[in-house]
């Protein structure tokens, strides 16, 4: 007679069923997806003292060997854990700054959106100060990654044209994230179809590559056409001596320069001239 595996709370098929266990390692993701979120509620339930890989075992329905062979420790664990809270950001294409800027962005405020995910993030905020050590791996695991990427398209951004040279990439991407962070936290905190669109748009205007134009004292961008006003039209169209202000001839220049000592003539003379 051929013996009988029967699944027990060691194995990988996720919360126990009584089911004979089959070869391989089947339903590795949703036995991955149990514990992440096992280990979500209570650290959203206890905080970071009350998450322990006993505990997760138990309420995902596997055993603890189950746990350790993915994630060797608690910190780990946690790590892992608290990275699911940001969604992976997408892959930049590469063919324009604002519409892989415009992608990453829509995902952080859909992120944002999620009110189960805001409010473990939130938690995440204010129990972070007393763990510095996790932090400190939370930012070196999964801030900093999802960093580089936006560091990417705006480092190809300046390499185009698209951006100035002189871009600060760390504010630029500050700007993007510190945007998303803070909007929760406004009069209207919701993540309407256009939010996305106008943090990207308004850090655009001012990374665009810009020229001076001395004539008229301002700057105009390289990628917009130049447009000048009605009345900077009429000035350039002007005679040279109305634009020069009044001038002094014949008797009255006479009279004047009688009138002035030297450095006082230098001092006026294109006037007079």
């Amino acid at each position: 007679m051929q013996p009988v595996i029967v699944a027990g709370p060691d194995t990988e098929t996720g919360p126990a069923t009584g089911s004979v266990r089959r070869p391989g390692r089947p339903r590795s993701e949703q036995v991955e997806q149990a514990i992440i979120e096992a280990t979500l509620d209570l650290f959203a339930e206890k905080g970071f003292e009350g998450v322990c890989v006993e505990l997760v075992a138990a309420r995902a329905g596997v055993g603890k060997a189950t746990i350790y062979r993915r994630w060797p420790n608690k910190e780990e664990l946690l790590l892992a854990a608290l990275g699911s809270l940001k969604s992976p950001l997408p892959e930049p294409e590469g063919v324009s700054v604002r519409d892989d800027l415009l992608a990453m962005v829509e995902v952080m405020c859909a992120d944002k959106a999620d009110p189960r995910k805001a409010r473990r993030y939130a938690l995440l905020l204010g129990e972070g100060e007393k763990y510095p050590r996790l932090m400190a791996r939370y930012r070196e695991t999964v801030v900093e990654p999802r960093r580089d990427v936006i560091r990417s398209v705006i480092r190809h951004g300046i390499e185009t044209g698209e951006l100035r040279a002189d871009t600060d990439l760390e504010v630029a991407v500050l700007a993007l994230s510190g945007a998303v962070m803070a909007r929760e936290k406004s009069a209207d905190g919701t993540f309407n179809g256009d939010f996305a669109a106008r943090v990207v748009d308004g850090l655009l205007l001012g990374l665009s590559p810009r020229t001076p134009r001395l004539a008229a004292g301002a700057w105009i961008s390289r990628r917009t056409p130049a447009v000048v006003s009605d009345s900077r039209r009429r000035a350039d169209r002007a005679p040279a001596r109305v634009r020069a202000g009044p001038r002094v001839t014949g008797a009255s220049r006479r009279r004047v320069m009688d009138k002035l000592g030297v450095s006082r003539r230098q001092e006026l003379g294109p006037l007079l001239q």
